[in-house]
């Protein structure tokens, strides 16, 4: 055994992304807005995402709430709403490694998941579907991939990539 295994506990492998620690589900949320505030702000304001907010929900989100809010600034600043229940959109899934998946997996078939029910545009499609343009969930997916190495670091997890 090395050194470096003497020292360093094992990493806790999560397997279902709605399993994870709410700290650390809470902290990676924390970090992504961080990374999408230091670098797409114009990006989210030429896409016309400024002044709007956006609510996902799923039944099994680590935090127990069933649905998180996130909104944008005149400026296109980001940040969790935690006041707005209900954003200007709406999307739903079945489950939280839905919506983590279709996030982060450019080879995820939403088309299936629209048609198989499994994930649903509630209110303001058009809308919603802004946050699907390619320089946005390219920007949100980059974001990602830097947060939750963050996130695996701080609570020692591995958690659950699609990339």
């Amino acid at each position: 055994m090395t050194n470096e295994e003497k020292t360093e506990p094992k990493k806790k492998k999560i397997v279902n992304p709605a399993d994870m620690p709410a700290e650390a589900y809470t902290y990676w949320h924390e970090r992504w807005v961080g990374y999408l505030n230091e670098h797409y702000k114009e990006l989210f304001v030429r896409e016309g995402l400024a002044g709007h907010s956006f609510t996902e929900r799923c039944p099994d989100a680590p935090d127990g709430k069933g649905y998180f809010t996130y909104a944008f600034a005149a400026d296109g600043t980001m940040r969790f709403a935690e006041e707005i229940e209900e954003g200007d959109a709406v999307i739903e899934y079945d489950s939280y490694n839905i919506g983590y998946r279709a996030f982060g997996d450019e080879d995820f078939d939403s088309i299936k998941a629209f048609q198989d029910d499994t994930l649903r545009l509630t209110k303001s499609p058009e809308l919603q579907m802004k946050t699907g343009h390619d320089d946005v969930l390219q920007a949100f997916r980059g974001a990602l991939h830097a947060a939750i190495a963050d996130a695996e670091r701080k609570f020692n997890i591995e958690l659950p990539k699609y990339w």
